[in-house]
């Protein structure tokens, strides 16, 4: 009879969903950290160099600040690449065109306590200031009697919304691969254009730095 009371017993745990099983706390939970590193940006029509720091807060949210350098290349400007020699030469290069945003920041890391650490999505959200200066190519405008170009300069705002994933390394050094949407019109024209938002791949190298937010 004790035998029979057994094995239905374990029969019951077997097919009852939840029993027989034992929790354990999690011993490795996801962590937070404050964030520096440097960006490498790929725009439509130029790249990009900068540098950001990031204040760990919680619920998996970061704000910091960023600044960036762009060199652009103009709308009506070619580039032809030698297939022989590998040389690039570039045409109707009329101009070059920088931009300097300079922004505060929102990151929210997405599904932390459902993907392991070292793999963190995140949605980000960027604004503020942006500064461009078109240096023309004086040569070009003699070559062809466009006369004396002035150098342009001018400020606007900007936005950017980015979603992208963040690989971390046993080191605590990340590598996040996100593809993002910069908004920006000028006011007055610039390199010939008011409009100058534009899709970008941002690549962060990063560090995690100091106490862990868990």
């Amino acid at each position: 009879m004790i035998r029979v009371f057994l094995a239905l017993c374990l029969a019951f745990g077997l097919f009852t969903p939840g029993w027989g099983q034992v929790f354990v706390e999690d011993e490795n939970p996801p962590t937070h950290n404050n964030q520096s590193g440097m960006t490498v940006v790929l725009s439509m029509s130029g790249f990009g160099l900068g540098g950001f720091y990031r204040i760990a807060l919680p619920h998996f949210i970061n704000v910091g600040a960023n600044a960036e350098f762009f060199i652009m290349r103009g709308d009506r400007e070619y580039q032809y690449i030698d297939p022989y020699y590998g040389f690039t030469y570039s045409f109707n290069r009329y101009s070059q065109l920088f931009f300097i945003p300079v922004n505060l920041e929102v990151k929210k890391r997405l599904f932390a306590h459902d993907i392991e650490d070292n793999f963190r999505p995140h949605l980000i959200f960027q604004a503020g200031a942006i500064f461009g200066i078109n240096i023309p190519d004086k040569r070009y405008y003699e070559y062809f009697g466009l006369g004396d170009p002035k150098t342009e300069y001018g400020v606007t705002y900007n936005l950017v919304f980015g979603f992208g994933v963040e690989f971390i390394s046993r080191e605590n050094y990340f590598v996040s691969i996100r593809p993002q949407y910069r908004y920006a019109i000028f006011p007055q024209e610039i390199a010939f254009k008011k409009n100058h938002s534009a899709f970008e791949i941002n690549i962060e190298f990063g560090v995690n730095l100091g106490d862990k937010l868990k």
